[in-house]
């Protein structure tokens, strides 16, 4: 899921990424501060999935490791979605197309 999140936040919104570790606490930050509640929600499911990963990583003894699969299998495909109801990023201002203002020279 960070993959697909971290393409559609660099290509089609401008985040800036570092090549390190990092990179996945700043995909998560971007959609946790975005502007609509839907990457809100992203962000905060992002979290969950990176939090889930790591207890699985690095957890000596994991508590029910089906019951965090599954939960992790059920929020990845909810962040699937979200993303795809997203839709296409606006176009940037001097994107917008259309007739360019005309100019004044007074």
């Amino acid at each position: 899921m960070y993959g697909v999140a971290r393409s559609r936040a660099r290509d089609q919104e401008g985040l800036q990424l570092p090549m390190a570790a990092e990179a996945h606490q700043r995909v998560i930050t971007h959609y946790r501060h975005g502007a609509s509640l839907l990457h809100r929600a992203i962000g905060d499911s992002l979290r969950q999935l990176r939090s889930a990963r790591n207890r699985a990583d690095y957890a000596d003894q994991l508590d029910r490791p089906v019951v965090l699969a599954q939960f992790a299998v059920r929020r990845a495909r909810q962040v699937v979605a979200q993303l795809q109801a997203l839709g296409p990023a606006p176009p940037a201002p001097e994107d917008a197309g259309g007739p360019a203002e005309p100019t004044s020279n007074i």
